[in-house]
């Protein structure tokens, strides 16, 4: 059933209800029911606003100071990439509730240095879009450094550990020189990867990086996406009166819409096996900061166009359970159609907090259909090319890359025994608490 054939029938638009107040959308709390006291309070307060029933949810769990242990919620904080966002909601929340949280100064710490390091990124990186846009390069800038400016308005609030950018292939070496003239190298069997100090610039000749692993193109076609004809200038994004962005008039550089931005978060996401809370994070906030105009309808037909449907479900069911974030229930059901029963097990593996090293390979291994490229995407994805292998242990002699074979084949067999045994207990408890809680599926 088409989405779009529901609207036109009924007349009612799959916008949801982004200008009603927080208050009347509700998170599932009891999905978080497994998490510990401290990821349940970095869960909550790693927003951009928190009022209403979210504020409600995270006094209690603030009450008692003496319940929490306070470093482990830094370190929470830190691996989630979300302490900024920590920090900030502990202060607005006022001296009442963080008078005598012993983390206060580390978050405050962290917060500092984050704005140091984004900052010297961005304006490093102002001079590389001033170059390539006076050469008439057209490049796509992709995930942090247009959130920082577009969603997040504060350089502490969201980590970036690097800046990705999109470019036809055509392009690469005018790329590079300009990326060389400007004080960057690439290190030893990196050869996208341009660093200068700590500002490392990744160039991504396609979004999910069948460069690297080339049978990922059987489970998504990259042409078909058409990310250049889905894309804008990143003026509609930016509003740097005081920059490089209020200074130049840039043509040649972009960013992608909104759908596009949601749907390669999602693909990030499960590219990185679903681990980090703050890509669940870009992706609400980019819903938050579109409400009430944001076109689900639009978003539901590009997922299905480019079949990508299953990692946007992880996504979206995950902001919707634990956020209470307005996701139409119409678009998961359509969006569900695409998953299967290892999909659901896995969602609600990841709404107790467990995570799974590499599944999201196997997530994606779903999205191939013949069975002989699922097979050439196995092997590819664990005993890559030999460039690819050199970059992985950082090896350059080529004799020592066969050894490295035998070396990984050991890894896998550890690996996935100890994830398989992992996966088989961490279903079993779930199942056992499946009386208790809403099942996904």
């Amino acid at each position: 059933m088409e989405i779009t054939s529901v609207l036109g029938k009924s007349g009612f638009f799959l916008w949801g209800t982004g200008g009603q107040p927080e208050s009347s959308v509700i998170p599932d709390n009891k999905s978080a029911m497994s998490w510990s006291l401290e990821e349940k309070i970095v869960l909550y307060a790693s927003q951009l606003s928190v009022g209403g029933q979210h504020q409600r949810i995270l006094e209690p769990l603030l009450a008692d100071r003496d319940a929490v242990d306070w470093n482990r919620l830094f370190k929470i904080a830190v691996r989630e990439g979300t302490a900024g966002l920590v920090y900030k909601t502990l202060k607005r929340m006022g001296g009442a509730y963080i008078s005598g949280i012993p983390c206060m100064g580390a978050l405050a710490r962290v917060y500092s240095s984050t704005v140091f390091k984004n900052t010297l990124l961005i304006e490093e990186f102002k001079h590389v879009l001033f170059t390539l846009e006076s050469r008439h390069v057209p490049i796509i800038v992709l995930r942090g450094y247009v959130l920082i400016y577009w969603i997040y308005k504060d350089p502490g609030l969201r980590p970036i550990n690097d800046i990705d950018i999109l470019i036809r292939e055509k392009d690469l070496s005018i790329v590079k020189d300009v990326l060389s003239k400007a004080g960057f190298h690439s290190p030893a069997g990196h050869p996208l990867l341009s660093m200068k100090g700590k500002v490392v610039i990744d160039i991504h000749l396609d979004i999910l990086g069948s460069s690297r692993i080339q049978s990922r193109r059987f489970g998504f076609d990259e042409t078909s996406a058409r990310w250049w004809e889905h894309c804008r200038d990143i003026s509609s994004y930016i509003n740097d009166e005081g920059g490089a962005a209020g200074q130049v008039s840039y043509r040649s550089v972009f960013v992608l819409k909104p759908h596009d931005f949601v749907i390669t978060g999602a693909m990030h996401l499960m590219k990185h096996s679903f681990e980090r809370l703050l890509w669940f994070v870009d992706i609400r906030e980019i819903i938050e900061h579109e409400s009430p105009c944001f076109a689900w309808d639009g978003l539901a037909d590009r997922a299905r166009y480019l079949e990508l449907q299953r990692p946007l479900y992880y996504a979206l069911y995950y902001i919707k359970t634990i956020y209470g974030t307005d996701v139409p229930q119409l678009l998961l059901d359509d969006l569900k159609r695409a998953c299967n029963t290892f999909d659901y097990l896995m969602i609600g593996l990841r709404l107790e907090n467990k995570k799974m090293p590499r599944w999201g390979d196997i997530v994606f291994l779903f999205n191939i259909k013949d069975t002989r490229q699922k097979i050439r995407y196995l092997r590819e994805t664990y005993f890559p090319r030999r460039e690819v292998m050199s970059q992985v242990f950082d090896f350059s002699n080529p004799f020592m890359v066969y050894f490295l074979y035998v070396f990984r084949a050991g890894q896998v067999i550890y690996a996935g025994s100890r994830g398989g045994m992992r996966l088989f207990w961490y279903s079993l408890a779930l199942l056992c608490r499946k009386r208790k809680t809403r099942f996904p599926g």
